[in-house]
């Protein structure tokens, strides 16, 4: 898209908003979308806009379409754990086309994972990703295609990151695989999540994930950080009964 196309579809947005939501919610709006052109442009990587799951094949109604975090509010989420340089692993679960992915690489952290479903969506964040190489502090950065529903969590990952990228039996998965990997290997495990709501349904029964923090980002985005607590883990983790009840209806 040329200069001048997406100067008419920013009004066109701009014009929508103020009608629908009022100038405040617009002039919001369109100072997340300038902040974001900003820092895809220092990058040097294009991670905008959505893709509809249809688009994408995928057809289980836990996976949710391709909506990037905003850069501000992805900030605004890792500042709330205490990055050891050089120590921790960051696991992004719904990689996309590798906006969270790179950011964190210009994080010191010793490793960043992201796993996608998407193979069309993950050569555009490899393709990214090299673009943004010589920006970027960790220098091992890992673009895997893998579903979450059956992805076997890394024993050396200390940070996992998610934003809507799937919900239902899925989330269900990645969480036993999660307990999975703590028994595997007791370790200092957070999960950053936003829009949490989802993940605080299943969640609230699992004595071993418990809530620390949380808050609202820029544009009322919600915000959760979870400590995985490996003192109360059990050999076996079994989904609570009202979240199979809720899979198979």
């Amino acid at each position: 898209m040329n200069q001048s196309a997406r100067c008419l579809r920013w009004a066109a947005d701009f014009l929508r908003n103020t009608r629908s939501k009022g100038l405040r919610h617009a002039c919001r709006y369109a100072r997340v979308r300038l902040i974001d052109r900003l820092c895809e442009r220092r990058l040097g990587i294009c991670t905008e806009g959505t893709v509809s799951t249809s688009e994408l094949g995928f057809t289980d109604p836990a996976c949710a379409m391709y909506a990037p975090i905003g850069y501000e509010q992805l900030r605004s989420a890792l500042s709330l754990v205490t990055i050891r340089q050089g120590e921790d692993v960051l696991l992004d679960y719904g990689a996309g086309k590798g906006r969270v992915v790179i950011v964190a690489g210009t994080y010191p952290f010793r490793k960043v994972i992201g796993i996608e479903l998407s193979e069309s969506l993950l050569a555009i964040a490899r393709d990214n990703l090299k673009r943004a190489s010589n920006k970027l502090l960790c220098r091992d950065i890992q673009l895997v295609h893998a579903n979450a529903l059956h992805y076997r969590v890394p024993d050396d990952v200390t940070i996992l990151f998610f934003y809507n990228s799937f919900a239902g039996h899925v989330l269900q998965s990645a969480m036993e695989e999660i307990h999975r990997s703590l028994i595997r290997m007791p370790r200092r495990l957070q999960i950053i999540c936003c829009n949490p709501s989802r993940f605080d349904e299943q969640a609230r029964t699992r004595l071993w994930i418990e809530k620390t923090r949380a808050g609202v980002l820029f544009h009322d985005m919600g915000v959760a950080v979870y400590e995985c607590r490996t003192d109360r883990l059990s050999p076996t983790e079994s989904a609570p009964k009202d979240i199979l009840l809720e899979s198979a209806v």
